[in-house]
């Protein structure tokens, strides 16, 4: 469901992200925000069903809106350097987030992992609003 509704989104969102621009950024952090929140307290298959579609969604904002982002931030011909960059730390910044959920999982619980990933989802649309309209 996930990869599903995000290869959909991103052909409803492709016309409207030059217009849309950072925006998209701020949204799909705040559904991020919404999910990580709300799966804790799923009690069912159809609301992890709900929730899979809302990631999947905001998880086409965020790649679409990222990558904007960079073709806006570079010059054409130049371009490469830039995105490897980014390839590069956001890889590192991943591989080490995996290490901390299994640290957090283990002397927590999954739950603490959610309000984790919700509160950074939170942070990061708050920076990136600010950062956009300051």
């Amino acid at each position: 469901m996930f990869t599903v509704s995000s290869a959909l989104v991103s052909q409803w969102l492709g016309p409207r992200l030059d217009r849309l621009g950072p925006q998209v950024l701020v949204l799909s952090s705040l559904g991020m925000t919404v999910a990580m929140l709300a799966f804790p307290w799923v009690t069912s298959y159809f609301w992890v069903i709900v929730l899979q579609l809302l990631m999947g969604t905001c998880s086409a904002m965020q790649k679409m809106g990222e990558r904007l982002l960079l073709a806006d931030g570079s010059q054409p011909g130049a371009r490469g350097p830039v995105i490897a960059n980014y390839q590069f730390w956001t890889s590192i910044a991943s591989g080490f987030a995996v290490i901390i959920g299994g640290y957090l999982i283990d002397w927590l619980t999954i739950n603490a992992l959610f309000y984790a990933s919700a509160l950074l989802y939170a942070i990061s649309s708050w920076a990136v609003w600010r950062h956009r309209t300051g």
